[in-house]
């Protein structure tokens, strides 16, 4: 009964685990997508910028 109640605690143990890491990991993705767009939207207002300035110049 003891053992058969361990494996059971461990069993929810790694179920939890597994959930806590796969949540780590979305929320990575999201972060890094967000800052991937964050650095393309730089990237597209500096050359809007450069654009701007080969016009009047």
């Amino acid at each position: 009964m003891l053992f058969k109640n361990l494996s059971l605690q461990l069993v929810c143990f790694i179920c939890l685990t597994r959930k806590t890491f796969i949540d780590i990991m979305k929320d990575t993705k999201s972060i890094n997508q967000f800052f991937y767009n964050k650095k393309r939207g730089l990237y597209e207002q500096i050359l809007n910028i450069e654009i701007f300035l080969d016009t009047i110049f």
